[in-house]
């Protein structure tokens, strides 16, 4: 896929009616979140506040599900250009690229969205140090900001994956159980201290939990994030072997 077909192709999802629909719903989401649940607090608070939310993470996740599943089935209508890969594996990873941009889209304008409404809701932004991690609450909501970009990366390439791999219904059914456990994650107050106590599941990581540094929390992540990417490398190549041959 050259680069001009991949532009014409983004300007394509991005112009359809059910990406619309996405931006709406992201509309919707943002405002309502934020006037509910940012009123009169401190900016870099209510940012990390809402991040820590299950609604917010739960609605976003169907989100982006549901760009996952448009973008793959207008990428299947162009038939003409699918059949001109050389192999299967080509495809995917192609087909994986293009999700990846376009579902960064949608946290970016999301969390554009976010910003604008917290402008409005939210008190002045008030830089203070945390001591329990030693570092500003600025940088850890950085933090927080590039750790959930991840985290929903990681969820569009699961969905696609599981959409490749299962017949429209089963698949479905499994995104949809994915995505409620970020409904019945565990949001209450967990203090971590050691690696003992490392979080194997990936709804762990949407929400808060007390960690005894920043390091641990950083290593904690970055673990999660590179064992994911394996799998996920891993189910990359068996849904490759498991896919028709290219043009069948």
């Amino acid at each position: 896929m050259n680069n001009r077909f991949k532009i014409n192709f983004i300007k394509t999802v991005v112009s359809s009616n059910k990406f619309m629909t996405s931006l709406l719903l992201l509309i919707i989401l943002n405002f309502f979140i934020v006037g509910k649940y940012a009123a009169n607090l401190e900016y870099i608070t209510a940012f990390i506040n809402i991040n820590n939310l299950f609604v917010y993470n739960t609605f976003l996740a169907i989100i982006i599900l549901f760009t996952t599943l448009n973008t793959l089935k207008i990428f299947e209508t162009y038939t003409n250009i699918i059949i001109r890969y050389n192999n299967k594996k080509m495809y995917i990873f192609e087909l994986i690229k293009i999700t990846l941009i376009l579902n960064l889209i949608i946290v970016l304008i999301s969390y554009m969205l976010l910003f604008t409404g917290l402008n409005f809701y939210a008190n002045a932004p008030l830089i203070i140090n945390n001591g329990k991690l030693g570092i500003s609450n600025l940088i850890y909501a950085c933090y927080v900001f590039i750790k959930k970009i991840i985290l929903f990366e990681i969820l569009s390439i699961i969905f696609l994956l599981i959409n490749k791999n299962f017949n429209k219904n089963i698949s479905l059914i499994i995104s949809f159980v994915i995505i409620s456990m970020l409904l019945v994650a565990t949001y209450n107050d967990i203090y971590i201290n050691s690696f003992r106590e490392f979080q194997f599941f990936l709804w762990d990581y949407f929400v808060y939990h007390r960690y005894a540094s920043i390091a641990l929390e950083i290593s904690f992540f970055s673990i999660f994030a590179c064992c994911n990417i394996l799998l996920l490398y891993l189910f990359t190549i068996i849904t490759i072997k498991r896919i028709k041959n290219i043009g069948d």
